[in-house]
């Protein structure tokens, strides 16, 4: 499932109720009760010593599951007993509502056991094993444990269907050790999977880990050794940090084997990669195998580069403005944040070209390039251990505050505004409408835009939303563009037609030209002229009169039911996405 995010606090709304119970009956303590919303947002609740449990919500729909401890045998479930998040029933509730007896029954899962021991056979004590599940019914399920003084560990409340096997992949995090999988490897995608039934208990027996390499090293600078160093080894996608001692030594252990790269910072010094640059290379650490230890010799530190900015151009609290400083081939970056008036000091360089890319949206700026007079990235230079420091003047940005409905006139929850530049240089610049359908979109450079809005259904039998281009359009060839300037807010509101079925139009279209909006009859062609009726809702015309000009020169021809509204200016907030086109 995608990233989710918690609900903020609701002090009044509708209140869920329920119990989770085991096949017998017992009570189950300690599961957590997710309510998930249209958009993946959710809230957590925890059952009691009774198997109870209590949620307040916004008004909303929902679809629940209970997810188990790791130390409880029982499986996950969706409400009322789905395995799958789209097979969960949906739960509407309005505002102030009470609903009791939302309730779960958990039976047991599969079982995985086995211990841990390292190349010696002697036991592997306090390493995290977790395993993921690897096919349709088993994706849902992820379980933790902990081996205990015989390295011994019990993975359990595994689901699977009833008679068929169930994959799962295992992770193991051990101290001292690297990051690896069952087989044993270092690689998820070639490890080994276990394969189990319902209630079947799987006994791995003695797992031996592999023991990666050990690599080890001394920073120095200008005047020798330096204590304190952060250090960074990394090799075969996985990174080891350590501290460097007293001598500017470092031991970095746990580092899967194969050639190694290290890198280090350190307060006044510029970040180095091994053995002593700017940037990475080619250049490794050879000759590592499983219990070796690679001496990686000297790595190289110079005194520091700085550039200390003054930005100006904006006003009211600027400390949400991030900086960051790329080098001339943008291998490496260094970012910052600047404080409440603007000052933002970008440090550990070393002497070379630089161009800055400054997050400023959400100050009335701009997310961009500095730029020079000719609009291209601005180059600074700074020599090596000097400080550089100058003021900036940031350009104001313009804005688009949206309503999103659907043709309902119910807001369009998570639907997303894209504002695609006309300057092929620009960024695709998002943002996501909340439970009211508001928007700002923030960041925009001055200049032309078209507007694209779109929400995808979590689940197939979800609510559907047909895609609208300005001015509300569903057909991008009519699209219009419309024009934003700094410092302004452009307000607008669209429609977006309702389509149930996902079958790419409007369901007031539909059931005005006699189609199906139960089903997926965009393929069709219901007059037989050629045209299937998504071609005729996209050209406007009507799918049950085959005699029409269908060549997409429509004028005035139907857009499919959308709407649209002109508001004036306001502003919304909320969060949004910036992408590159």
């Amino acid at each position: 499932m995608p990233p989710l995010t918690f609900f903020f606090s609701v002090a009044l709304g509708a209140e869920l109720e329920g119990e989770v119970r085991d096949p017998s009956g017992a009570p189950l303590a300690g599961v957590r009760v997710v309510a998930y919303d249209e958009r993946l947002n959710y809230a957590v609740a925890t059952t009691t010593s009774s198997g109870r449990y209590s949620l307040t919500l916004p008004a909303g729909r929902y679809r629940l599951r209970a997810v188990p401890d790791d130390d409880s045998p029982a499986i996950q479930r969706f409400w009322p007993e789905a395995w799958s998040f789209c097979d969960g029933e949906i739960l509407p509730l309005t505002a102030d509502e009470r609903r009791e007896g939302i309730s779960f029954t958990l039976p047991e899962g599969g079982v995985i056991r086995g211990a841990l021991v390292d190349a010696d056979g002697s036991p592997v004590v306090g390493a995290t094993v977790r395993c993921v599940g690897d096919d349709a019914r088993s994706a849902y399920t992820s379980r933790e444990a902990v081996s205990d003084a015989a390295g011994a560990f019990l993975l359990q409340g595994l689901d699977a269907d009833g008679t068929l096997l169930a994959d799962y992949a295992l992770r193991i995090d051990a101290p001292g050790l690297p990051a690896q999988y069952l087989g044993p490897t270092y690689d998820e995608a070639e490890s080994d999977r276990v394969s189990l039934r319902l209630g079947e208990t799987v006994d791995l027996g003695a797992l031996p880990l592999l023991a990666g390499l050990t690599v080890t090293g001394a920073v120095e600078g200008p005047d020798g050794p330096i204590p304190d160093t952060t250090v960074w080894a990394y090799a075969e996608g996985q990174v080891v940090s350590v501290l460097t001692d007293a001598e500017g030594r470092y031991v970095a252990a746990a580092v899967p084997p194969g050639p190694a790269l290290t890198w280090a910072q350190a307060s006044g010094h510029a970040r180095s990669y091994w053995p002593g640059q700017d940037r990475p290379s080619d250049a490794r650490i050879e000759g590592g195998g499983e219990g070796v230890t690679l001496d990686a010799g000297t790595l190289w530190m110079p005194r520091e580069a700085a550039i200390r900015l003054s930005l100006a151009g904006l006003s009211g609290d600027l400390s949400g403005i991030t900086g960051l400083l790329y080098n001339d081939t943008r291998t490496v970056g260094v970012g910052a944040q600047a404080d409440e008036v603007g000052a933002l000091l970008l440090e550990g360089l070393w002497g070379g070209a630089y161009t800055l890319f400054v997050y400023a949206e959400d100050e009335g700026g701009l997310s961009d390039w500095v730029r020079d007079e000719a609009g291209e990235p601005r180059v600074f230079t700074v020599h090596d251990g000097e400080e550089t420091a100058e003021a900036l003047s940031l350009p104001r940005g313009g804005a688009i505050a949206a309503t999103l409905t659907d043709d309902g006139g119910e807001a369009a929850y998570g639907a997303e505004l894209w504002a695609t530049p006309e300057d092929p240089d620009g960024a695709v610049l998002i943002a996501e409408a909340d439970a009211e359908g508001l928007l700002t979109l923030r960041g925009l450079g001055s200049g032309r835009y078209r507007l694209e809005a779109r929400r995808a259904a979590s689940c197939p039998n979800d609510p559907g939303l047909v895609s609208l281009w300005w001015p509300g359009e569903v057909n991008d060839a009519r699209a219009s563009w419309v024009s934003v300037a700094a410092g302004e807010t452009l307000t607008i509101a669209l429609s977006l037609p309702r389509d149930d079925d996902h079958d790419g139009m409007g369901d007031v279209w539909e059931l005005e030209h006699g189609l199906d909006t139960t089903r997926d009859d965009g393929d069709e062609d219901a007059d037989l002229d050629g045209f299937s009726n998504l071609d005729e809702y996209l050209l406007g015309t009507d799918p049950m009169l085959g005699s029409q000009d269908k060549t997409g020169r429509c004028g005035g021809c139907a857009s499919g039911g959308a709407s649209v509204v002109v508001l004036g200016l306001g502003l919304f907030t909320l969060r949004r996405r910036r992408r590159p086109l």
